[in-house]
């Protein structure tokens, strides 16, 4: 019996016990969809998140896998830290600009590097630049770059 998603699950717990406390008491459902044009994405509701992955991530490596999951917490963190009123502006907002878009996610991409999941992060978008297809091309803006998180995880450990 394949047991893919399990494996997931458990290491979204292994990732927040290690690195984001502020999750620990968070129910967070995660699934496979085939229903996603993208790796993955997360939707957070004040006590339930959930994270919801392509069936393309099968073929992932551990490591490829731990930099998106490791992002898609960054999210539900960044939920958690916010207010109701903060979270519906920043939803409404990406849903409409670009500009803001972007800049949520790769604010998600530094926080990635900052609680030291850097080469997982690269290891995913390497992986991912694999599927060159519509969403790729249309989403590949959004995220920092391999060479960017790159750079990103020098300057983090100079400080």
């Amino acid at each position: 019996m394949d047991n893919w998603i399990g494996d997931c699950k458990i290491l979204v717990k292994e990732i927040i016990d290690k690195s984001f406390p502020l999750l620990r008491n968070q129910k967070i459902f995660t699934y496979e969809s085939k229903h996603i044009n993208f790796s993955a994405d997360t939707i957070s509701l004040f006590f339930v998140s959930r994270i919801r992955i392509s069936p393309r991530m099968r073929n992932a490596n551990v490591s490829e896998l731990k930099g998106l999951l490791t992002h898609e917490l960054g999210h539900i963190e960044f939920y958690k830290k916010r207010n109701f009123v903060q979270n519906q502006w920043a939803n409404f907002r990406c849903s409409l600009f670009k500009k803001y878009r972007e800049l949520e996610e790769k604010n998600v991409d530094r926080l990635t590097i900052e609680k030291g999941y850097g080469k997982d992060l690269k290891a995913n978008r390497i992986f991912r630049e694999k599927f060159k297809d519509k969403s790729f091309e249309k989403l590949k803006g959004f995220y920092l770059t391999p060479e960017e998180i790159g750079e990103y995880m020098r300057k983090v450990k100079r400080k």
